[in-house]
């Protein structure tokens, strides 16, 4: 699955015990949100972590922590800085 955002939109301390979905769709379709959203009928993860790209965020993004734990989740994170160098020197 591939997901396109300026912020990694996954799981961090201060959201998970609260039912939101603004800024957790990675952390629910993963499995990591709060279970009334992430695991309906029993069926958590909906995506596995490793099947996951995201793409898109910002290397100044104050939630940079997120993005390590994204990626020790074994989710794959392309910043749009990467992208772009990875565009331009092709």
């Amino acid at each position: 699955m591939i997901h396109l955002d300026a912020h990694p939109d996954y799981y961090h301390r201060g959201n998970k015990t609260y039912a939101v979905a603004g800024g957790m769709a990675l952390a629910i379709i993963t499995g990591k949100g709060t279970d009334i959203l992430s695991n309906l009928e029993n069926r958590k993860p909906y995506v596995k972590s490793k099947h996951v790209l995201t793409l898109g965020y910002r290397e100044s993004d104050p939630e940079q922590d997120i993005i390590a734990e994204a990626e020790m989740d074994e989710i794959s994170c392309w910043s749009a800085e990467y992208v772009v160098r990875g565009i331009i020197l092709q």
